[in-house]
C-alpha cells in the first residue's frame, strides 16, 4: 500500500493494470496504480508519508514509485502527472530524503 483516497468530488477513476473502478474515499492506491479526473471533478490522495495531493479537474496521475520503511532507510516518491493540474505538500519523505523525490510533469 502506497496510500490512499481521501476525498473525491464529482466522477475519478482509480486505474490499476486493465481495470478501471470509481474512486472514492478509503480506496487504497499502491504503486503503478494511476488515479484521473473528469471535468469538474477533484480527489485528495494521502500518502502512507502524510504526503498530500489534490488531483484537480480532467487531470490524471501515476504513482510510479513509493517506498517509505524509515527504519530500514528506504525511501522514494515518483509521481508523474499525464495531464492537468495537481497540488503537493510534501510529507516524511521530502523532509527526510528530498533527493528521493521525483515529480514529472508534462
Amino acid at each position: 500500500m502506497a496510500g490512499f483516497v481521501k476525498t473525491v468530488e464529482g466522477d475519478s477513476q482509480i486505474l490499476r493494470g486493465e481495470t478501471s473502478m470509481p474512486a472514492k474515499p478509503g480506496d487504497i492506491l499502491h504503486v503503478s496504480d494511476a488515479v484521473t479526473t473528469q471535468e469538474h471533478s477533484t480527489v485528495g490522495i494521502m500518502l502512507e508519508d502524510d504526503t498530500l495531493l489534490s488531483l484537480g479537474p480532467d487531470s490524471r496521475l501515476e504513482l510510479s514509485d513509493f517506498a517509505f520503511a524509515p527504519q530500514e532507510e528506504k525511501f522514494s516518491i515518483a509521481i508523474r502527472l499525464i495531464k492537468g493540474s495537481f497540488a503537493y505538500m510534501s510529507g516524511v519523505i521530502a523532509r527526510l530524503a528530498p533527493e528521493k523525490v521525483h515529480i514529472e510533469t508534462p
